[in-house]
């Protein structure tokens, strides 16, 4: 399909066109943003190619021109950190080896496929989709909480 559209009429892939306009929004309100819900009508105002089109389909440009570049900030840092601390503990760190270290490598997997998905969709909107995201950062998080001490960890072997 790329080779249809080449490099010389990039501007017509759905997306390149939709985020640009995101960008050329958030440029005129970046502190603020627009409010929640006004992405489809500054779109069509905007004359963007694709009038069917809801959202930003990405979650960063979606809080930036919802609610500004600062929360969008707060909220990368914020899972950006979550998914690093997290992988440190799991990967790099000399881990609690038991018999679910390997959970928890599934666990940090998740969380990462669900941030990159986030960064080319909005599954955000989809309620089972979100639902399931919040519970996989949460698992991270208690990942993070668990203790550093093995001798804490009172597993009951069967």
């Amino acid at each position: 399909k790329f080779q249809d559209i080449g490099f010389q009429n990039i501007s017509s892939i759905p997306r390149y066109d939709i985020w640009s306009k995101a960008i050329f929004l958030i440029k005129k309100r970046p502190i603020l943003g627009w409010g929640a819900t006004t992405f489809p009508s500054l779109y069509i105002f905007y004359k963007g190619i694709f009038p069917s089109t809801q959202h930003t389909h990405n979650i960063l440009l979606e809080l930036a021109l919802s609610y500004g570049i600062l929360t969008s900030l707060i909220f990368t840092v914020t899972i950006s950190l979550l998914i690093l601390k997290s992988w440190m503990k799991i990967y790099k760190k000399n881990f609690i080896h038991n018999r679910y270290k390997i959970f928890d490598k599934a666990w940090w997997t998740s969380a990462f496929i669900i941030f990159l998905a986030h960064l080319t969709d909005l599954t955000f909107y989809d309620v089972r989709i979100n639902l399931n995201a919040w519970i996989i950062l949460a698992g991270l998080r208690c990942i993070l909480n668990e203790s550093k001490d093995s001798s804490d960890i009172n597993i009951i072997e069967s």
